[in-house]
């Protein structure tokens, strides 16, 4: 099965989108759905979920958290009715029930704080949920460094020297995690 995960890093769109490869599954990174026809929008809190617009209605990857904010939020209107409507109807699958990767020796964070890098949970979904075998997963617009986003904008107050010091700690975790307790190939692609 070939996974593509498509990040918030500048040029992991095009990049994608340039890519004569076939993908199983697609997932989006927060407001790359946008741009993305996807199979599983990941984010970790809620405010992507009334941020973006998706194309198509993808099922939500999410943290067990962030889906009792977007329900939360749902239940009190405090959003369109049409994004209200799709709170109820939208299939929700909660990251920390399909992945467990213990405490990362290597970082302060828990594993799931960025939305990029909970997406390295998609495979042991895949795995556990859908009997998925030889995985490999390719990212695009993982850069793990700047201030820019996808969009061209600037991030600054997001997207600081410490957050991706501490997010490529938990990047090489998960994704040594993967490689040897999953088996999932893990493969980037440059922008």
């Amino acid at each position: 099965m070939k996974i593509a995960l498509v990040s918030n890093g500048p040029g992991g769109v095009d990049a994608f989108k340039a890519s004569d490869e076939s993908f199983d599954v697609v997932v989006a990174v927060n407001g790359v759905v946008e741009k993305v026809k996807a199979d599983l929008w990941c984010m970790v809190d809620d405010d992507p979920f009334f941020d973006y617009e998706p194309i198509g209605e993808p099922k939500i990857f999410v943290s067990d958290d962030g889906k009792n904010k977007i329900k939360w939020r749902g239940n009190l209107f405090k959003c369109t009715m049409e994004k209200k409507e799709l709170t109820e109807r939208v299939e929700y699958i909660i990251q920390e029930k399909w992945f467990q990767p213990g405490i990362n020796p290597t970082s302060r964070r828990r594993w799931n704080c960025w939305s990029g890098v909970a997406a390295l949970a998609v495979p042991v979904y895949l795995q556990k949920a859908h009997g998925a075998t030889d995985i490999e997963l390719v990212c695009f617009g993982v850069t793990l460094a700047g201030v820019d986003d996808q969009e061209g904008k600037i991030k600054e107050l997001s997207r600081d020297e410490q957050r991706w010091k501490d997010e490529r700690l938990l990047w090489t975790d998960l994704t040594g995690i993967l490689e040897r307790e999953h088996g999932v190939k893990v493969r980037m692609v440059a922008a």
